[in-house]
């Protein structure tokens, strides 16, 4: 398997400097959803493996997780319902999360965030001698393709044929309008059944799993696949940010806060559902936001008058020069809080 690390952090500024700036707000919001968890009954099987779910329990801001003996994935103890977190009173939504923009600022986002994935996805695969126009003669399709950012990317690299699938309505309209040439179409038939219903060689999708409340169908659809077919796929896994969180409990979580991650993977889970899903690895990235969330709970943490030093100016800046630095020794051991994977069928 061909493994690649790290990212430079720059290129998600803007996104993180919005989370810093609505920490406080999201931490209070994070707060009155989680408390509803409780009102869901609880699970009785594994989301990931379909076992009966066993295995050791925390807490983890506010909201109870287990982590499976037999796949070792986590999840809430609770099972929300699927309408969780979008429709529980004062709930959120993902255009929330991802407001639309304009044509300048969507490109910009476009060629920061979503071109270097499929770069690594070509770059990958032509080392396993796979060649460009291969891979743009392919039949593509992105399960949960949001405003559609890598199906422009796509596009632009010269995929030829490449569909979008996308549960949100305002999510998929802002696709259309940002690529009227590529097919974008507002799914709610689930995860397996876009397997099952759209025929493509090579399949993607980006921190989208984690969301699916019964992943063994999942499994299933893909083992049905021929010989070959790709799956492009991210996922976050419990990483060093997830310590932060423990450790800084009165902070705004960004990984495993029982809202939008109710489950989360662990490189065990990982290989274990590759398996289940009859694939093998080809590839891996591994880079994360772990080192962002660390200045921030630091910096959100610090006392009010040592912020008018000008030795914590001074340290807060050098902090910040060294994140790519300090987020890579968390990349090259693991430690990191996602993993970017292209896995084929086999």
């Amino acid at each position: 398997m061909i493994t690649c690390y790290s990212k430079p952090a720059g290129d998600i500024t803007q996104e993180s400097s919005l989370l810093d700036a609505e920490a406080e707000e999201r931490f209070k919001k994070q707060q009155r959803l989680v408390a509803t968890l409780k009102q869901f009954p609880m699970r009785q099987r594994c989301v990931c493996c379909g076992e009966p779910l066993k295995g050791p329990q925390f807490e983890h801001h506010g909201a109870s997780f287990v982590e499976c003996c037999h796949c070792g994935h986590i999840q809430t103890t609770h099972h929300p319902s699927p309408s969780y977190p979008h429709n529980v009173s004062h709930g959120i939504s993902f255009s929330e999360v991802y407001p639309q923009l304009g044509q300048d600022e969507y490109c910009d986002k476009r060629d920061r965030i979503y071109k270097p994935k499929l770069d690594w996805v070509f770059s990958t695969l032509s080392a396993l001698e796979y060649s460009e126009t291969e891979l743009c003669t392919k039949r593509w399709l992105e399960i949960g393709s949001g405003a559609g950012y890598f199906l422009s990317a796509a596009r632009q690299r010269g995929v030829q044929t490449i569909i979008g699938l996308e549960a949100d309505e305002q999510l998929a309209k802002i696709s259309q309008g940002q690529n009227p040439d590529v097919p974008t179409h507002q799914w709610e038939g689930g995860f397996d059944k876009a397997l099952d219903d759209f025929d493509a060689e090579v399949y993607c999708s980006f921190f989208v799993l984690e969301h699916v409340p019964d992943l063994i169908p999942v499994w299933e659809s893909l083992r049905r696949k021929p010989v070959g077919t790709l799956f492009v796929f991210s996922v976050p896994v419990f990483g060093f940010s997830c310590l932060l969180e423990q450790a800084f409990p009165n902070q705004f979580a960004r990984n495993l806060e029982g809202v939008f991650h109710t489950q989360i993977f662990t490189e065990s889970s990982i290989r274990y559902s590759t398996k289940l899903a009859g694939c093998q690895l080809l590839g891996e990235w591994i880079f994360g936001q772990d080192v962002l969330d660390l200045t921030r709970v630091l910096v959100s943490a610090t006392n009010g008058s040592l912020r008018d030093t000008r030795i914590y100016a001074e340290f807060t800046a050098d902090l910040k020069k060294s994140q790519d630095a300090l987020q890579g020794v968390l990349d090259v051991n693991r430690l990191a809080d996602q993993r970017h994977l292209l896995a084929i069928r086999i």
